[in-house]
């Protein structure tokens, strides 16, 4: 992204972070609690620079809880095994150890001077042997200190990695003691032996950081205490900090942040979580909007919060998580959607991230707190809509776009570049009743009955759908807003059918989609080969509008209006309307696939072909 596209970005990035802290909420742990008691330690590029960072946090715990040198420290990992390939930790001082010399001041005390003591703990049989260097020692230093010897008895049995990595140490002003993890004299339950040597031990417990990374410990009884001392917004800067100083590997990062996201998610209480919910709610609106192209949103938006919307309460309420892998599917059909590439390259969702299964209603209530930027609408208000208008677009409903053999799901819904001409947002839905033209006997000669012989094609070429309006509107219920002109209207609206300019009869699109008596033919797999129209079976073929109005009397009888959605879509809407039992024929018609989903006990069964 470069250019005015970036430019315009930053500036949204800006916008959102000073006016949309509500409409997301807060999360109960940032970073989905990757700051949490450090954990964030596990990104940085190596252990030492972790030891580092874990000695000035060190420094403020125990100025603020007056520890002792030896009541702190530090245990992190060396990547090394032992003989029983268990892990290898060295352990380090989080705050120097103050130690006495034998020179004397002038009021002759004994000179005092603090120093970092460190215990290497080594392997003779760990697989590193002495082909690695001290890993993260060249951060401080690259060649060890010159006048650093080792014994010859030394040299003999600790191998070469760890000499070199003691000599580091040593040159940067620390003390250095070498233990062998296979020594049976090894005690794990020392802090501080008489030689100086460092352990975790019973009276001491995991204070921050990451246990198998690098992590601070301290005496039992004071860890509670980390809380009020490391509050999340210094963990932040702490973070901030490593980010800038370039402490962090960006590969780590992105499997960390992924590790973290996935189970703050499993383990997160979705139902309660106002976050949670308001990226459940984002989640299901950004599935929705990906359908349309070049769609905008009103930035007021930003000023709602998302949990609390009308629509997301009544889908909490009232709706069911799609399924699985479906709802995966669907979400990732755009592939301009960041949130969707970064959850499809993740190893599988969250079902708190998963969107709803909108209903039309709740579809075109969400749509419209987009659009209008502050209108919380009721789904239950528009149970009846089939499209809206707002701005430069209409949101129609699919299945007033679609051939009626296409199973469309509420939340399916197209955008058309225009309006209605009417201010602010308006619903359209259809009247209750429409009403169909009464054909008079005068036109007998136009009606077309003839046996269908086997043959599709399209009679009704010359047939349109229009919208028009019949003037019938009321404003909407939105609560106070302060207006004083209503920003939202429901308009009665008609669809209406019209052959060769004759208006033929008015539609309820929503309503005759989903009647029981409504039976789509499923496609045939090719189970049964090349199926022709049975020669013992009569069908009678209906190629006009009379025919169809004039309620025939045959049993089985074909509107034929092949490939023609709009068509197709009139005859079945006025067959449902007539309660005929209507059966809606795929483009390849598999006849034997029509007797098996028929019964042959249906009466008076108008087949949309």
């Amino acid at each position: 992204m470069t250019g005015i596209d970036r430019e315009i970005a930053n500036k949204l990035i800006s916008l959102g972070r000073r006016h949309g802290r509500d409409f997301l909420g807060l999360p109960s742990e940032p970073l989905f609690g990757m700051l949490g008691q450090g954990r964030f330690v596990t990104l940085m590029r190596n252990q030492e620079e972790a030891v580092q960072l874990l000695r000035k946090i060190g420094r403020e715990v125990a100025q603020e809880l007056r520890l002792a040198s030896d009541q702190i420290f530090i245990k992190y990992s060396t990547n090394g095994r032992n003989l029983n390939d268990s892990p290898l930790y060295d352990y380090t001082t989080a705050i120097p150890r103050v130690v006495q010399t034998l020179k004397r001041s002038n009021d002759s005390s004994r000179r005092e001077y603090c120093v970092h003591h460190r215990r290497i703990t080594y392997s003779r049989f760990s697989a590193r042997g002495g082909a690695e260097r001290p890993l993260g020692l060249s951060v401080f230093q690259e060649a060890a200190c010159e006048d650093v010897t080792f014994s010859a008895s030394e040299r003999h049995r600790i191998p070469e990695y760890y000499l070199e990595k003691k000599k580091c140490y040593e040159s940067l002003g620390e003390e250095v003691e070498l233990w062998e993890s296979e020594d049976p004299t090894f005690q794990h339950n020392d802090l501080f032996s008489d030689q100086g040597g460092l352990s975790v031990g019973p009276g001491h417990c995991f204070l921050y950081g990451d246990e198998d990374y690098a992590a601070l410990y301290v005496v039992k009884g004071q860890e509670k205490m980390i809380n009020t001392i490391k509050t999340v917004g210094s963990a932040a800067e702490d973070f901030y900090h490593m980010f800038e100083a370039g402490q962090v590997v960006e590969e780590t990062v992105v499997s960390r942040l992924s590790e973290y996201f996935h189970n703050y998610f499993r383990n997160a209480a979705a139902g309660i979580d106002p976050q949670l919910i308001s990226l459940k709610a984002l989640s299901t609106a950004a599935t929705l909007y990906q359908n349309f192209s070049n769609a905008s949103v009103d930035v007021r938006v930003l000023r709602m919060r998302l949990h609390t919307a009308a629509w997301m309460k009544a889908l909490a309420s009232h709706s069911q998580l799609r399924d699985h892998g479906s709802a995966i599917e669907a979400f990732l059909s755009s592939n301009e959607s960041p949130f969707a590439t970064f959850l499809y390259e993740s190893s599988s969702t969250p079902e708190c991230l998963l969107p709803y299964e909108l209903s039309s209603a709740a579809a075109f209530a969400c749509m419209t707190m987009f659009e209008s930027g502050h209108l919380d609408v009721d789904p239950q208000q528009l149970l009846d809509v089939m499209a809206m208008s707002s701005g430069d677009s209409i949101y129609v409903s699919a299945e007033l776009l679609t051939d009626p053999w296409q199973q469309t799901r509420p939340r399916d819904i197209r955008r058309v570049v225009g309006n209605i001409g009417h201010p602010g947002i308006t619903f359209l839905v259809s009247p209750k009743n429409p009403m169909i033209e009464k054909f008079s006997m005068d036109e007998w000669l136009s009606v077309d009955r003839n046996d269908f012989n086997g043959q599709f094609q399209d009679s009704f070429q010359c047939t349109s759908l229009h919208l028009s309006f019949t003037g019938a509107e009321t404003p909407l219920n939105v609560g106070f807003s302060g207006c004083q002109d209503a920003e939202a209207f429901i308009l009665e609206t008609l669809v209406r059918v019209y052959d060769r300019g004759r208006w033929i009869a008015d539609l309820n699109v929503p309503m005759s989609m989903a009647s029981p008596k409504l039976r789509r033919i499923k496609q045939c797999k090719g189970l049964h080969g090349d199926s022709p129209f049975p020669t013992t079976s009569r069908m009678m073929c209906l190629d006009s509008w009379h025919a169809l109005i004039e309620q025939p009397e045959d049993n089985l009888c074909l509107v034929r209006a092949h490939k023609n959605w709009q068509a197709r879509l009139a005859a079945a809407c006025l067959s449902s309307a007539m309660e005929y039992e209507t059966a809606v024929l795929p483009a390849n018609t598999c006849w034997q696939c029509f007797k098996d989903q028929v019964p042959a006990h249906m009466r008076h069964v108008m087949i949309i072909g």
